[in-house]
């Protein structure tokens, strides 16, 4: 029962980093559509596109020169790099979009959240969201699963590398996500002035 015990919560804190993606996301919302508080979410689509590609790229073509020729382990490496690619760039979109901006958008969603003839479809696009965060955190959970088998579980490596890779492995995928405490504080602070 304890070994069962213990699983459980190895799963529920695995289930909790492999999530780290979507605070980010959840932060950055505001920065994904076109609105009267975001009139221009298409500024610098080049550049993000160009380091969602380029970044996991140039790390997969190291990755491959240097460790492992085996396609699958370099395209579970790559997906790996992108997902962190893409928490740092949106980290970066976050903290660079203007302050008005940023409560405007809180804001004009307060204020269309308290209006009852909102109600039934905010219930809807809320249970949408949800919905959709359960189903996104069970594909980062694979893609989290990747790197950590190739790094940690594949016979040959030593118990030393496997948990030195383990913690560098989830020290990347959850470090830009820590970020967020700042915004959420920023947020908080900004009470002081409404």
């Amino acid at each position: 029962m304890a070994h069962l015990f213990l699983l459980g919560i190895y799963g529920i804190a695995y289930c909790y980093i492999a999530s780290a993606p979507i605070l980010i996301m959840h932060a950055g919302r505001g920065l994904l559509y076109k609105s009267p508080t975001n009139p221009n979410p298409y500024s610098n689509a080049c550049c993000r596109i160009a380091a969602y590609i380029l970044l996991p790229a140039i790390f997969s073509a190291i990755y491959y020169k240097y460790w492992s020729k085996d396609i699958g382990d370099v395209i579970g490496f790559s997906l790996y790099t992108f997902i962190i690619t893409f928490e740092l760039v949106t980290i970066i979109q976050i903290f660079k979009t203007s302050w008005s901006e940023t409560i405007g958008y809180y804001h004009a969603i307060i204020s269309k959240r308290v209006v009852p003839k909102n109600s039934e479809y905010i219930e809807s696009y809320k249970h949408i969201r949800e919905h959709g965060n359960s189903f996104f955190i069970v594909f980062l959970e694979i893609l989290l699963a990747l790197p950590i088998y190739q790094f940690v579980s594949k016979s040959g490596v030593s118990h030393t590398d496997s948990v030195l890779n383990l913690t560098l492995i989830i020290l990347f995928w959850v470090t830009p996500a820590t970020l967020i405490w700042f915004f959420g504080n920023k947020l908080e602070n900004n009470l002081h002035y409404m």
